[in-house]
């Protein structure tokens, strides 16, 4: 059985960019956070009803005009008119689609200030608006109305894909940084391929590059990675890692 060699070394050109890109990748998680997040969120969820039909037990004596909302507010109310006048039901639940707020460009309706959500205060809430069709009530909370979201309803892709290929990136990256400075390799095998560690930094660069981009694909394209090759690129990323920790370790 052959025993580990452990030899320090100077520190090289690899070791160093190793360093780097770990660096790079911890930073881009920490510091973009858009990196590999859906561009837009649904999670404020509305519902609407006329005031005739009574669904809501809320005084409707000091209504606001749909004039004086906001044009973005008046997308969500005219959103969900559309809905109810369209259904036979005495009210309409309905999701608007927003962009996020770390986003830093928008095709989409910012989420209004007109309204109060659950995300920002528990509970739920309603605005009152005329319109030329009469009183509409409008019910805003956060999840699905009438419904449990269920444990996993934050779960989303960018938090799978920080713990199944970010994270165990730099964690391999690292460990062949090391075991290149220290040319651990078993006795008599050959000493740690540098290249291999170049490949899986350029792989870290580009895995930054495109978390950074993929959002924006998703919004103007319509194109989104994470979503579309998710489980394709997780299997990858492990096939990739598991060749670079067992590749020093033999003599090819």
């Amino acid at each position: 059985m052959n025993k580990l060699r452990l030899q320090s070394t100077s520190v090289t050109p690899a070791v160093v960019l190793a360093a780097l890109v770990c660096c790079l990748l911890m930073g881009a998680v920490v510091g973009i956070p858009w990196l590999f997040a859906d561009p837009y969120e649904t999670s404020d969820y509305h519902a609407i009803t006329h005031e005739s039909t009574g669904v809501y037990d809320v005084s409707t004596d000091d209504p606001t005009s749909i004039d004086e909302l906001s044009p973005a507010a008046q997308a969500v109310v005219e959103h969900g008119i559309t809905d109810y006048r369209n259904s036979d039901r005495d009210s309409v639940s309905y999701s608007v689609k927003y962009c996020r707020e770390e986003m830093p460009v928008c095709d989409e309706t910012e989420r209004p200030d007109d309204f109060t959500y659950a995300s920002t205060k528990p509970g739920d809430f309603y605005d009152v608006i005329e319109t030329d069709d009469g009183i509409y009530i409008l019910k805003t909370t956060d999840g699905t109305i009438g419904g449990d979201p269920g444990p996993f309803s934050g779960l989303e892709e960018k938090h799978i894909i920080f713990a199944t290929v970010i994270i165990p990136v730099v964690g391999v990256l690292a460990f062949m940084a090391v075991t290149s400075h220290f040319s651990i390799t078993p006795a008599g095998g050959g000493t740690p391929n540098r290249n291999i560690i170049l490949g899986l930094a350029l792989y870290g660069i580009l895995l930054t590059g495109l978390g950074i981009v993929d959002p924006l694909l998703e919004m103007y394209y319509g194109f989104s990675f994470s979503e579309d090759f998710l489980g394709i690129g997780i299997v990858s990323t492990w096939v990739i890692l598991f060749a670079t920790v067992i590749h020093p370790f033999f003599d090819w």
